[in-house]
């Protein structure tokens, strides 16, 4: 087990130094499995990104020794390793003014569509409280 650990930690170190610096810190290898690299980031958007590296990656991977077998890239987001939010995170939250409040609800009172009346009513009440 310890080996298998030591191995992955080598793996996301090489890994790494291929990577692009704020991509990098956000990856790390899961191991090789049937000439497949599984890769594990912390959230969608880093994944999104890596995914859009891939051919770069393969290319590179043929001229590396501990990567010359990889013919796939699998990509996981692993929940585990999610960056937590820091704090203040809500800060550039987006907020809705009561003027804009009443104009959906004013909006949504003339649909005729129930389901899309009751999103709007329910979004112009976000508006109608008071901030805290």
């Amino acid at each position: 087990m310890f080996k298998q650990i030591e191995h992955e930690k080598r793996l996301t170190q090489n890994l790494r130094a291929l990577l692009p610096s704020p991509l990098a810190e956000n990856c790390q290898a899961g191991g090789i499995k049937n000439d497949t690299l599984i890769i594990f980031t912390t959230s969608a958007v880093w994944a999104s990104k890596l995914r859009y590296l891939i051919p770069t990656l393969l290319a590179d991977f043929s001229e590396h020794p501990k990567f010359q077998q990889v013919t796939e890239i699998n990509i996981k987001i692993n929940q585990s390793t999610k960056q937590p939010e820091t704090k203040g995170a809500n800060k550039n939250r987006l907020t809705l003014s009561m003027e804009s409040a009443e104009l959906i609800r004013q909006t949504a009172e003339s649909i005729h569509d129930p389901e899309l009346r009751e999103s709007l009513l329910k979004l112009s009440q976000k508006g109608m409280k008071k901030p805290s």
